[in-house]
């Protein structure tokens, strides 16, 4: 058995220093099971969808798979070129500049993360994995068809809002994105990017080790 991390710059450990690990890493090693990360910094919702189907080889039957949901205001395209363009506030090429300023909405966010969930969810029924997912600083309404038992707190709470210390703005212009973070600890998030430290971590796979073992079979092995 294995531990699949899929998401950006936080479950893929962005910032953190030689011989730390990110949150998916920590768990895989409290289980004692081997880990995959797929995740990629900068990346989308629809991302999760790249990452998996190419990864998928390395999975097996009852394998662990933990989505970290970034901002749904992330996009990805390919240019004409059939590079990968990932669409993010920072980012300043003209495509994102247009994606923000004519495109995306709060509307176009929630249809689009939903429908990835739908997908993800189904892929994985289809690899027989074991799927779980959490927001990472803001989220979206689930659809009714969305499997919420497989959500830290249903889908309705976020770490940031669970781990009650940064405190953040969004700007109207970009919607659904932390745009400016100031923390007020220093120890679990002590960089203005806000990714957090390797405490930060800790508490995340902290957080996350209790969603796992939600599911029984996996409570009577790992417990």
């Amino acid at each position: 058995m294995k531990l699949i991390s899929f998401g950006d710059s936080w479950a893929n450990g962005c910032e953190l220093l030689e011989g730390e690990k990110p949150f998916g890493e920590l768990i895989a090693k409290k289980f004692k099971i081997d880990f995959i990360k797929t995740a990629k910094p900068s990346t989308s919702l629809s991302h999760l969808l790249v990452q998996f189907t190419q990864s998928a080889k390395d999975f097996n039957p009852g394998d662990i798979a933990l989505f970290f949901l970034t901002s749904p205001s992330r996009e990805l395209v390919w240019d004409h070129e059939g590079n990968e363009v990932n669409i993010f506030p920072h980012n300043k090429s003209d495509i994102a500049e247009t994606w923000y300023k004519q495109y995306q909405t709060l509307e176009y966010d929630t249809h689009r993360a939903n429908t990835i969930l739908l997908a993800l969810q189904n892929l994985c029924k289809q690899y027989q994995l074991r799927d779980f997912y959490v927001w990472g600083w803001t989220s979206v309404e689930l659809w009714e068809n969305i499997d919420r038992s497989k959500f830290f707190c249903n889908g309705n709470k976020t770490l940031l809002e669970t781990l009650s210390l940064p405190h953040y703005h969004q700007s109207q212009r970009y919607r659904n994105d932390l745009v400016t973070f100031n923390s007020n600890n220093d120890t679990l998030f002590p960089r203005l990017s806000g990714h957090p430290s390797q405490a930060g971590h800790q508490a995340i796979a902290d957080i996350l080790e209790k969603l796992i073992l939600q599911d029984l079979d996996l409570k009577l092995m790992f417990c």
